[in-house]
């Protein structure tokens, strides 16, 4: 915003200088140029951004104000500065201070709108009809042309976001089927542990992880079959199922009593992990 206001402010004072306005406005230009300047350097090089915002936007207000008695009023091409820099303005604030740029803009226009109807002796017209339309040419060819350069602007930085996006998307999908393959390798089980028994398994999450977990272990021609199914979803709950089946495996639930083994297990998740693990379990010899 600063840069190319300093870019807009040295051409107004160029212009103005060329079509003999009011010699006040080539000062207020060149003075509007050193304060944009000013605020390219401060957030360019030193890195300071939010707080010069505020200065800018008010100075160019306040000039675009002047410029108004001293330009023709509305005959002249102050209001499409007025619109651009207002657009400008309220883009690059936040949350209610957008609004409020909105606001401000409103409000001087509508005042000095007013005055020029109450006080037309106000206006300083132009010196020559050539004078007029070189002016109205100017200032709206600039002020398409910073339009164009706000989009332009915008859309390359929405464009850099949308990638980015897209970049953390497919990592994501990567790792989810990473993730799901790590899982699906975690609760493989050996098909010889039921043989004798007539059961078959099937592991099917609703998404690409499940919270839901299973075990198969012999003992003493005991099946037994560990089943849980953990809080939540997502990769929090399949974290959550892996970190579980891991525990009831070293838990040497074996030497326990199903009851017991399921107790046991109870006591080792609460001890280590208190609320952040939640599930629901079922130990069946």
């Amino acid at each position: 915003m600063c840069f190319g206001g300093t870019i807009v402010a040295v051409l107004s004072a160029l212009e103005n200088a060329f079509i003999n306005v009011p010699f006040v406005l080539v000062v207020g230009s060149c003075v509007q140029t050193v304060i944009l300047a000013s605020g390219f350097v401060v957030s360019r090089y030193w890195n300071i951004y939010r707080p010069v915002v505020w200065p800018v936007i008010l100075a160019i207000l306040a000039f675009l104000a002047m410029q108004w008695f001293w330009n023709a009023g509305s005959v002249g091409g102050a209001h499409y500065f007025f619109f651009v820099c207002g657009m400008m303005g309220a883009v690059i604030m936040r949350g209610w201070q957008r609004y409020f740029v909105i606001l401000l803009y409103l409000v001087v226009i509508n005042a000095v709108l007013y005055l020029e109807y109450i006080r037309p002796d106000l206006i300083v017209n132009y010196s020559d009809r050539q004078s007029r339309y070189v002016d109205i040419a100017f200032s709206l060819s600039l002020c398409m042309i910073l339009f164009g350069l706000v989009i332009a602007i915008f859309s390359g930085h929405y464009q850099v976001l949308v990638n980015r996006v897209q970049r953390h998307k497919l990592e994501f999908v990567e790792d989810l089927h990473l993730a799901r393959i790590l899982q699906e390798t975690v609760f493989q089980h050996d098909r010889t542990l039921t043989q004798g028994f007539d059961c078959e398994i099937v592991y099917r999450p609703s998404a690409a992880l499940g919270g839901d977990l299973y075990d198969l272990s012999r003992r003493l021609g005991i099946l037994r079959v560990f089943l849980a199914d953990m809080k939540g979803h997502g990769v929090n709950a399949a974290l959550s199922s892996m970190l579980i089946k891991s525990e009831w495996v070293h838990s040497g639930h074996a030497s326990f009593s199903a009851g017991d083994a399921l107790a046991n297990l109870n006591k080792q998740v609460v001890a280590r992990y208190g609320d952040s693990l939640v599930l629901s379990a079922i130990v069946a010899d």
